[in-house]
């Protein structure tokens, strides 16, 4: 509470202590998808983790061929990109910063079941067995 003072028109003077509420906003963020604690992996739950996955192999079959899952889980978790996965595979990480991969639902995946470890685990499996194929 911050004191407010009063000066009314007789002599005495007044203090009232005033409870000041400082209002914060906080923007609602919700999750894209709901992933409980109990769930697991299921590949044909999210067709259009399929589909992307499928659009990144077709996309990456023109570059050198590298094993890319790491350097791909690590920017779909959030993580970025090594400098030295860069200078060491220029064409995958041009695709990635020119926004040419389809990530988008895969980091959103990635984020909504940051809280259930044996999802994530079973995902990025899915992930590395789908690139490989």
């Amino acid at each position: 509470m911050h004191p407010v003072e009063f000066q009314p028109l007789h002599r005495f003077k007044f203090t009232l202590f005033v409870p000041m509420f400082h209002l914060y906003t906080k923007a609602m963020v919700y999750k894209e998808y709901l992933i409980k604690n109990s769930d697991d992996f299921q590949a044909d739950q999210f067709p259009q983790i399929t589909e992307d996955l499928e659009e990144i192999t077709r996309t990456m079959a023109g570059v050198a061929a590298v094993d890319y899952a790491d350097m791909l889980l690590s920017v779909c978790k959030g993580h970025g990109m090594k400098a030295e996965w860069e200078n060491a595979h220029p064409g995958f990480a041009e695709k990635i910063s020119t926004q040419s991969l389809p990530v988008k639902n895969l980091e959103a995946l990635f984020d909504s079941c940051n809280k259930n470890p044996g999802f994530e685990r079973q995902f990025e499996a899915y992930i590395r067995m789908s690139l490989k194929a």
